[in-house]
């Protein structure tokens, strides 16, 4: 039984800016049981500009290395065209320092390594929307 099967839906949105389809399809599942159902899914980051442009959204999950635009060119075009501080989330497979900073220095807010947990989405989601988020039961193991 899924832990959230009851929980209330709220109306936060996310933006996820994937290339790879299958982390595409985790993540969109990981945001709907945490409540989230407003959620648009952008290829690579010329597509994120055009969905930011369309729309406001509470958080983005971005992806760093995607063909036409990357994560760090598009978080950086974000924060300097646009009058938004929402967070931005580095979704990449580097995980060394340096990579860590260089998502920080481009105006993202926190960095994920992959492969990720669900629980490791679960913490970042819970860090900016608090109680709003339907607490996990530490006895329970969710499995997307």
């Amino acid at each position: 039984m899924d832990i959230f099967e009851n929980q209330q839906r709220f109306p936060f949105r996310v933006l996820i800016v994937e290339d790879n389809e299958v982390t595409q399809l985790l993540l969109e599942k990981i945001m709907a049981q945490l409540g989230f159902y407003i959620i648009d899914i952008a290829s690579d980051g010329s597509e994120a500009l055009e969905r930011v442009k369309e729309k406001e959204y509470d958080i983005i999950f971005m992806d760093i290395i995607m063909p036409q635009m990357g994560g760090i060119e598009a978080t950086q075009i974000i924060r300097k065209n646009f009058n938004i501080e929402i967070p931005i989330i580095a979704l990449t497979s580097k995980k060394l320092r340096e990579d860590v900073m260089i998502c920080i220095d481009a105006g993202m807010d926190r960095h994920i390594g992959k492969p990720f947990t669900w629980e490791t989405i679960y913490n970042v989601v819970t860090h900016y929307f608090g109680d709003r988020v339907p607490q996990l039961e530490k006895s329970s193991s969710q499995n997307v």
